[in-house]
């Protein structure tokens, strides 16, 4: 079973390594206190176990027509969690063509209303973004990758829907920074800041000091020329520590960096990929509960399944196609047919739709079902999640090309107890 509330995905698991989970709506009592737990938490988790066992009642997926709804020009990242303390998810969206990033305040009901610009930069080619508790206020914060302007800049929260900011993080000349995580990498429990930095090649690792300052990167190289783009953290071996993994289209590879709870990591372990492995999902995909992975591979049209051992070692598994030309930019999963198996949904860029693939819960996939996001979208990323509180997963795709999101609701019904 996967919480998600944002594209880079971090899952309960059997370790106690500081994460960042991803959540829905949840109401939490502990002892007389009630709390509304936001999209993206930090928690240290002991001996917590969530089985991924395919069994139980299910429903075909079919969602409502998509609602679309402008947010700016390009739309490239988006993101929810629970930014105004009223329990529905908002989004957030980072418009690479105007360089600008907006928050949409969700209803409750799959609709948002009041929406607010926190950043816009002419040409600072917003592309990543990353939601979690920066300033441990209780305040979810927000922290965006400005490809263009080569830095990284945060957004403090103040539980309410507003924003303050400090001077952005330089991550060096002409880096392209493309992606943007959140963690505590060093097990000191404040939230460290990892970035992807593209054209430079390397992960930047930015440990956090008590006062909110950050330190100077550490570096981990990923290859010259090896494209890096998407990542994720985990714990991938079991060691208590946090992980990254790293997707690389340019060399076609899949790289896993092992930490060693100080802020530094091993140099990486390699896994040839299909052509143009950018985008990967991290979540438990067949019954040994174990991480496994599955990337999405822009220039082969499909994606890829590597099941995890327990040591932290991956074996390639199978390829699963998503249609000629369909050119997958993003991908993520979740549990769409309440059959509690993991299902894997693909922002299909090149041939304008969302595909879902269904899985079995034993690694394998059904062929996958599409969802016309419009002529000439161009969706560049999904995420999926619980918009209208009916308890079914929906998703919301970034259109770039129609300067839109489109918010497909779940109709998927099975009359499930829950």
């Amino acid at each position: 079973m996967k919480w998600y509330a944002s594209k880079v995905s971090f899952l309960l698991s059997s370790t106690n390594v500081p994460v960042i989970l991803k959540l829905p709506i949840l109401f939490l009592s502990v002892g007389v206190i009630g709390v509304c737990i936001s999209a993206t938490v930090i928690l240290s988790l002991i001996s917590i176990y969530i089985p991924n066992h395919a069994t139980g009642s299910t429903c075909p997926i079919s969602f409502f027509p998509m609602l679309s709804q402008f947010v700016g020009r390009g739309p490239t990242a988006i993101r929810a969690a629970h930014l105004d303390n009223d329990c529905f998810l908002d989004i957030v969206v980072a418009n690479y063509d105007e360089g600008s990033a907006i928050v949409l305040f969700g209803l409750g009901n799959g609709s948002f209303s009041r929406q607010i610009t926190i950043f816009n930069q002419t040409n600072a080619g917003t592309n990543g973004i990353a939601i979690g508790l920066i300033n441990n206020d209780t305040h979810m914060d927000i922290v965006l990758a400005n490809r263009n302007a080569s830095n990284v800049q945060i957004y403090y929260g103040d539980g309410y829907g507003g924003f303050s900011t400090s001077e952005p993080i330089a991550t060096g000349t002409n880096s392209n920074p493309v992606e943007v995580a959140l963690s505590d990498i060093n097990n000191d429990t404040y939230t460290d800041i990892v970035v992807v930095a593209h054209v430079l090649a390397e992960i930047q690792i930015l440990l956090q000091n008590a006062d909110g300052s950050f330190q100077n990167a550490i570096v981990l190289p990923t290859g010259n020329g090896s494209g890096p783009y998407f990542l994720s953290i985990h714990d991938f071996n079991r060691d208590q520590h946090a992980d990254i993994a790293v997707g690389k289209g340019e060399d076609n590879t899949l790289s896993i960096f092992f930490g060693n709870g100080t802020g530094h990591f091993s140099n990486s372990t390699n896994y040839n990929m299909e052509p143009g492995s950018y985008a990967l999902t991290v979540n438990y995909f067949n019954r040994d509960d174990i991480l496994d992975i599955v990337t999405g591979n822009y220039d082969d049209g499909s994606t890829t399944i590597l099941f995890g051992n327990s040591d932290g070692t991956f074996t390639k598994q199978k390829r699963f196609s998503t249609g000629v030309g369909s050119l997958p930019y993003a991908i993520d999963s979740n549990d769409f047919n309440k059959d509690h198996a993991q299902d894997v949904i693909v922002a299909n860029s090149g041939t304008n739709n969302i595909g879902i693939m269904l899985g079995n819960g034993n690694g394998n996939f059904l062929m996958q079902k599409t969802f016309a996001t419009g002529a000439n979208s161009e969706p560049r990323d999904v995420i999926t999640g619980d918009f209208n509180g009916d308890n079914r997963i929906d998703f919301i795709s970034a259109n770039y090309r129609q300067n839109s999101i489109g918010i497909f609701l779940s109709t998927c019904y099975n009359n499930l107890v829950e």
